[in-house]
């Protein structure tokens, strides 16, 4: 019995008296194995009264499986084709909606140290995004230590995100010392897992620091129980009658979570399970529960399991998992067991799971794929095909963009006989972490064992192939030799389904660069125009289109694409790694004025990306908001990333992005020198610039721009005369290029007449489809008129120019003298009453679009009670009670509201 102070009472009460007040938060209940932390969730459930709770219990470390959490609490993951933590966030968000209905949800999970990183990745992108969600997470764990399940962490410790309620127990730190004082050869990482083991227990992690030497910790599969642990557990085991302890071993045998004792029965073949579990539950040595589908039980504690195992005969071991083999239809399950069943090398076995390691592989679940790959290494009996297969593990675990190598596999990176496979690996590992200069001096030259069809298998030089021309363009090799590479890897007449889009993006650089615009669209004619009915396989291609238009500036088709690939994307479908493509739609919504959707979706791709490196593409165009917003702290943070990457590897497709979003950054400014002079000092840029037959209209805008500061006629008439003979054009660019003409005709000196006009031409033509642009070239049209007297047509243009900018929240463009507003006008303020937060103004967006809830919570990776809960801030805040009445309000007076584009 635990007897809980009035503080834990208290702090439990506060936590659910939050989460049902629609403010959901994070309990931590952290604590050595004893200390009662399941006993204080247990508490907790009995506070919850009125909470649908659903519960999970984290396997023992290195018998977890990915997405196990996820599945105990019912999300449909095994649904899902593609696997990413904020996809995995979504289904769990929509598990929620699917069982809060009017009630409050507990999400309870016991022994969170030992849960897969998955799941648990999963879970901070849900606490992360919720908003007025009805929601506890409440979690029970032994104290973390680095490495283990830092994103989590770091988040809990955030101020207001969690309540932290910490029993007694060693700290890691104090685990380290203790074991370096006592075995100073035991590792910093065997360390950990001892601490990890036994629960931060200094009898216990003594104990089997005594009784084992390092080697053997650091080689075990599962660490053993300290003798005396052991001891006491065999006198327990003793005790309880012989189809309970048969039971137990079969239990233990199974797996450290719940599992069903019907299953466990049949591997002891004891005939009355249900008396052999009650005396284990008596005996302390079980837990049992009886959810819908029979009674569960578990093994009380790792450190038991342990016992158990280690005690019961190897022969009687392998029996016991030959038949858990059996029990089960799942190919997973059933492999695992045969594997601890194997009592030497097995090649049939081997095969099989290498076999099953590809299929993994070819679907993209690369992190199960290595587990299976190495387990086929640890079968085969041929060294060679046993080094091979280790190679392919340390390659599904990189494409799985996990790069925490363990000593072995790094040591197999330089030792590894056969070098064409051991190469595509390091090169796969440079790729990763954003070192794509270092992948391409070891791809390149390509040996000639790659065109010896006896010496290297086709897949390997294959992949050596793709990631060269993948390596090639990140790290600005030739066009030919990019090209070359894709060619010799299609004459080898195999492929590698996970490596698809590393091939086709090259590919789509490749047209652009050697054909031009109108070049690679010819690559997108056997694309239906509805991007929804294009195939699966095919999405890559439809993200290609899309990027193509948006450069073009072709917003509404582009937008159309792009938004495609990202529902593809939140659910579940595609796997975009770096999150270019999510940037591109932020950046095709920025130029048409819908901020608040750009924000959103430049969230997603920040985040998609958040692995070792910010994709340089990424970091450019999520610059264009916060500088066109005034936020140049951020801006300038995100574009020195951009630029430090391009210093280092001259990519030519981020260079034009890069150039796009500094001109865009210059012009918010407030500096013209640096506007002047950037042309000068990026002439390297502009050099390969001018030479490159791939650039859009997108790009030659903001050059001509960039020319017409400079005074550069020659840069700024070859961008002009490039815009007229770009094979796509949107209506709005008509009025770009007066604009741009008459800056230039400005800044070179020539006849004012002529700017004058151009700028005249510009304001009457259409272009309210890029609102910022459009006020921009009002500004220049009100000064140039307003120098040739014309007041009246000054005026107008600025306050035109005003009102965009003050509908868009451009606040760099609405200080004085800026907007062409006479000095000390100040911007007509959106009502007081109706001020928005961000996530608000992302809601109403889509709303003002026509979404449904389900569609908002899956756009913006929300639950729909989110979804609510910002709805009902803004009725409150407009007086309103309905969606259709708040719709109805903004399109009345759009500006009120700074909500520009609202769709009629």
């Amino acid at each position: 019995m635990h007897f809980w102070s009035e503080t834990e009472r208290s702090t439990l009460r506060a936590a659910v008296d939050r989460a049902r007040a629609g403010r959901p938060g994070l309990l931590v209940v952290e604590g050595a194995p004893g200390t009662g932390k399941t006993a204080l969730l247990d508490e907790l459930v009995a506070t919850a009264t009125d909470f649908r709770v659903l519960h999970a219990d984290a396997l023992e470390s290195g018998d977890q499986t990915p997405f196990d959490l996820l599945e105990q609490w019912g999300s449909q993951v095994a649904e899902l084709p593609q696997i990413r933590p904020m996809v995995l966030a979504q289904a769990l968000r929509e598990r929620l909606d699917e069982v809060g209905g009017d009630a409050p949800v507990l999400l309870r999970a016991d022994d969170l140290q030992w849960a897969d990183p998955e799941s648990v990745e999963a879970v901070t992108w849900l606490l992360r995004r919720a908003t007025g969600d009805r929601l506890l997470v409440a979690v029970a764990t032994r104290p973390w230590a680095s490495g283990v399940h830092d994103g989590l962490r770091r988040w809990a410790s955030g101020p207001g995100n969690a309540w932290w309620l910490r029993l007694a127990g060693l700290t890691v730190t104090d685990a380290r010392r203790l074991v370096a004082e006592l075995r100073p050869e035991v590792t910093a990482d065997v360390a950990e897992r001892l601490w990890r083991h036994t629960g931060g227990n200094p009898l216990y992690l003594r104990a089997l620091l005594r009784e084992h030497d390092a080697e053997e910790l650091r080689r075990t599969r599962m660490l053993p129980a300290p003798t005396e642990y052991a001891q006491l557990t065999a006198r327990q085991v003793a005790r309880v009658p012989a189809a309970s302890a048969e039971l137990l071993r079969a239990v233990c045998v199974l797996g450290s979570g719940w599992l069903s004792l019907y299953d466990a029965a049949a591997v002891a073949d004891v005939a009355e399970p249900g008396d052999a579990a009650a005396a284990l539950a008596d005996a302390g040595l079980v837990r049992e529960q009886w959810p819908d589908g029979g009674p569960w039980v578990r093994v009380a504690h790792a450190l038991t399991r342990s016992a158990v195992y280690q005690s019961t005969p190897p022969s009687r071991r392998r029996l016991l998992h030959l038949r858990a083999a059996g029990t089960t239809t799942d190919r997973a399950t059933s492999l695992e067991h045969r594997i601890a069943a194997a009592e030497h090398y097995d090649d049939v076995l081997a095969d099989e799971l290498s076999r099953f390691a590809g299929e993994l592989h070819d679907a993209r679940s690369h992190r199960l794929a290595a587990r299976y790959h190495r387990s086929a290494a640890a079968l085969s009996s041929d060294p060679s095909v046993r080094e091979r297969r280790r190679l392919e593990a340390v390659l599904d675990a990189l494409l799985g963009q996990d790069t925490d190598l363990s000593t072995a596999d790094r040591q197999l990176l330089t030792s590894a006989a056969d070098t064409p496979e051991r190469t595509v690996v390091q090169a796969a590992l440079e790729i990763v972490l954003g070192r794509w200069d270092v992948a391409l001096g070891l791809l390149d030259p390509v040996p000639a064992a790659l065109d010896d069809p006896a010496g290297v298998r086709p897949l390997t030089a294959y992949r050596h192939l793709v990631l060269l021309a993948w390596a090639g363009i990140g790290a600005g090799a030739t066009t030919a030799a990019v090209a070359s590479a894709l060619q010799r890897a299609a004459a080898i007449g195999v492929e590698d389904p996970a490596l698809a889009g590393y091939a086709a993006s090259p590919g789509f650089y490749v047209l652009e660069r050697t054909q031009g615009l109108s070049g690679a669209a010819a690559l997108f004619a056997d694309l239906p125009e509805d991007p929804a009915s294009a195939p699966p396989e095919q999405t890559v291609t439809v993200a290609g289109r899309g990027v193509l238009r948006l450069r073009s500036g072709l917003l509404e088709p582009a937008t159309r694409d792009l938004a495609e690939v990202h529902r593809r994307f939140s659910n579940g479908e595609v796997d975009i790694a770096d999150g270019a493509y999510i940037a591109r739609l932020g950046q095709a919504h920025w130029w048409r004025g819908r901020w608040d959707q750009a924000r959103a979706a430049y969230e997603t791709a920040v985040d998609a990306g958040s692995g070792r490196f910010l994709q340089p593409i990424v970091a450019a165009a999520v610059s264009l908001l916060p500088s066109t917003e005034g936020r140049f702290a951020r801006a300038d943070e995100l574009l020195d990333q951009a630029r430090d990457f391009h210093r280092r590897k001259p990519w030519e497709e981020a260079g034009r992005m890069l150039m796009v979003a500094e001109v865009v950054r210059l012009h918010a400014g407030a500096d013209p020198d640096a506007r002047r002079g950037y042309v000068r000092s990026q002439q390297a840029l502009f050099d390969r610039f001018t030479a490159s037959r791939g650039n859009g209209l997108v790009e030659l805008l903001h050059a001509a721009l960039a020319a017409a500061w400079a005074g550069d006629a020659d840069l700024g008439g070859w961008a002009l005369t490039s815009i007229e003979r770009l094979p796509l054009l949107p209506d709005w660019s008509g009025a770009v290029r007066d604009w741009l003409r008459g800056l230039l005709e400005e800044a070179t000196g020539r006849d004012p007449a002529v700017a004058a006009a151009s700028l005249r031409r510009a304001a009457g033509a259409p272009s309210a489809e890029v609102p910022l642009y459009r006020a921009h070239l009002l500004v220049d049209h009100a000064r140039i008129a307003a120098r040739a007297g014309r007041t009246d047509v000054a005026e107008r243009a600025g306050r035109e120019a005003a009102e965009l900018y003050r509908t868009l929240g451009a606040a760099p463009y609405l200080e004085a003298g800026r907007s062409g507003e006479p000095v000390g006008a100040a911007p007509r303020p959106v009502k007081d009453a109706w001020a928005m937060t961000d996530r608000e103004r992302e809601v109403l967006a889509l709303v003002l679009n026509g979404l449904s809830y389900a569609q908002i919570a899956r756009e913006l990776f929300i639950t729909q009670s989110t979804v609510a809960f910002h709805l009902s801030n803004l009725y409150a805040k407009t007086g309103v009670t309905s969606r259709h009445q708040l719709t109805a309000m903004v399109r009345g007076d759009p500006a009120s509201f700074g909500m520009l584009g609202v769709p009629a």
